[in-house]
């Protein structure tokens, strides 16, 4: 029996304006066609992350965390509309879509190699460099949380789109 929420990229933006209909009265952005459920995968690192100055023993979660796909967040989640949000996320404009998943990208790159400095740091009983690690991580990755959030919410990303554009007609004119 095939999979009934697959992974497998569809054509983008060809069902949006169905997916968008199907979207109302649920925590899906009607436009985007994204959900900020998927954030919580990250706000919950970020809140043992928080921990871990006052208490180590939560490095053995923190280390446990691994990146998650959109799709395996809402097939392994208790979210109500779980099928939908996969399948929608399949449809959401590339404007958002794009950005989003750089975002992400970055956010799990920089949250894993985070968590090997801070299990260094936490072995080694430094509690300076703890504090520090954590501060630190815990600050950027709210950053990438927000700029996610923002684009799910139908922010961010058309600004960055245009402030991109801008650069290359500048740039393209000869201006700097």
């Amino acid at each position: 029996m095939p999979d009934p929420l697959p992974d497998a990229p569809r054509p983008r933006a060809f069902y949006t304006r169905t997916y968008r209909l199907l979207a109302r009265d649920t925590n899906i952005n009607g436009e985007t066609l994204l959900a900020t459920d998927y954030l919580n995968h990250f706000n919950e690192v970020v809140m043992l992350i928080e921990l871990l100055p006052g208490a180590p023993e939560f490095m053995v979660d923190v280390a446990a965390w691994r990146p998650k796909s959109y799709a395996d967040h809402f097939r392994n989640g208790g979210f109500v509309h779980k099928a939908l949000a996969i399948a929608a996320y399949h449809h959401s404009p590339a404007v958002y879509c794009e950005a989003f998943d750089a975002v992400v990208a970055t956010l799990d790159d920089m949250l894993l190699a985070g968590i090997v400095a801070l299990n260094d740091a936490t072995a080694t009983h430094a509690a300076e460099a703890v504090d520090r690690t954590a501060a630190d991580l815990i600050a950027t990755a709210r950053g990438y949380i927000d700029q996610a959030s923002a684009i799910i919410n139908g922010h961010g990303a058309k600004t960055r789109q245009e402030g991109s554009r801008r650069r290359r007609v500048a740039s393209a004119l000869g201006a700097s």
